[in-house]
């Protein structure tokens, strides 16, 4: 392989004739190389949650970007994996000196994750510049909210006494869906000794959800 920014200038193998005893005139492959002037760019993502700082899984994934040159043309196609809602770097390098602009490639983005700043950032890169790598910084934001469900237990409409309070225990079961076809994983509440209970459902996107009574298992 070549170094960083070596390229070879005409063809990359030579054909020689060799001959007995050629010691007179001994043929050459020769072979021209061009030195391009090359730096790098470093790219870091971060992503919070509600516009704070993000420390779990609800953001972890792969995010894509896109690295252009003056002209237009892409020249590199990074990536990012987002675990435990660290934020992290990643390094692009052996690009020719110049201007670049870095863009989020946002089609790839979940449900409720959404750039909170510019989706291109503009980076010029310097000749060997290991000293002072420029950097593209992103940072996504994940919005969510909560709701509740309660579920309150009545017998022949009256609330429930001491004599009729174990006629309403049982496992009531629940389904939770979004209008952009998200579905929360079915939700439980168990009454014990006739007392009405309720659960809360967190990091929901937000959006109107339906919330629909799927089973009563009585106990």
């Amino acid at each position: 392989s070549n170094p960083a920014g070596m390229s070879i200038v005409g063809n990359a193998s030579v054909d020689v004739e060799v001959t007995a005893n050629n010691t007179a005139s001994i043929p050459t492959a020769e072979f021209t190389n061009d030195k391009t002037a090359v730096g790098s760019l470093k790219i870091t993502k971060k992503v919070t949650v509600n516009g704070g700082t993000a420390n779990s899984d609800l953001v972890d994934g792969t995010y894509k970007f896109q690295v252009k040159n003056e002209a237009g043309d892409v020249v590199a196609e990074p990536e990012v994996t987002i675990t435990n809602g660290a934020a992290k770097t990643v390094q692009v390098d052996n690009l020719k000196v110049g201007q670049y602009t870095v863009s989020e490639v946002t089609g790839n983005l979940g449900l409720g994750v959404a750039l909170a700043d510019s989706e291109n950032t503009t980076v010029n890169v310097t000749e060997n510049n290991v000293a002072g790598i420029p950097t593209a910084e992103f940072t996504n934001n994940k919005n969510v909210g909560s709701l509740k469900v309660k579920k309150n237990v009545t017998v022949n409409g009256v609330a429930v006494d001491a004599a009729t309070k174990n006629l309403a225990d049982g496992t009531y079961t629940f389904s939770i869906t979004g209008t952009k076809g998200q579905t929360v994983a079915d939700v439980t509440i168990t009454i014990t000794d006739g007392e009405s209970n309720e659960v809360q459902v967190d990091n929901l996107i937000p959006d109107t959800y339906t919330v629909t009574e799927t089973a009563i298992l009585q106990a």
